[in-house]
């Protein structure tokens, strides 16, 4: 894909995370408790916050110091220009790693409310059965 088109492809997707995270939330709503229903609106604001939160430190934090890195790798002898395809990608690609990182927290959160790491469920938490004691000898 050429870079013209690869800029509105991004600039969509970053626009549309409200809409896939909510999106997202209603694939997993039909199996949720009426009680967790409180939790949608501010659990998907709080991660469409994070995820530009993310791709905002990456754009202040990680790009500066990755760019002057892959400019110096570029394999010399050739124009830049045929390069700008190639670091658009990696700098897209970080600012979305970046933006899923930040919404870690969120996903923790989320598996706390619908109970998936809770310690009270699961076979590895039940305690062993005592053995079986010897009948009292007469």
């Amino acid at each position: 894909m050429l870079v013209a088109g690869k800029g509105p492809f991004y600039g969509g997707l970053f626009l549309a995370t409200p809409w896939v995270l909510w999106r997202l939330w209603l694939l997993l709503a039909p199996e949720r408790h009426r009680r967790d229903w409180r939790f949608a609106l501010p659990l998907v604001a709080l991660a469409t916050a994070f995820f530009y939160g993310g791709a905002a430190f990456a754009r202040a934090v990680v790009l500066p110091r990755m760019l002057p890195r892959m400019v110096a790798a570029a394999t010399r002898g050739l124009p830049m220009m045929l390069m700008v395809d190639a670091m658009t990608a990696r700098v897209v690609k970080s600012m979305i790693a970046c933006g899923l990182a930040f919404e870690l927290p969120v996903v923790v959160v989320f598996l706390a409310i619908i109970s998936c790491g809770s310690a009270g469920r699961g076979a590895a938490t039940t305690s062993p059965r005592p053995p079986p004691s010897a009948p009292p000898s007469p």
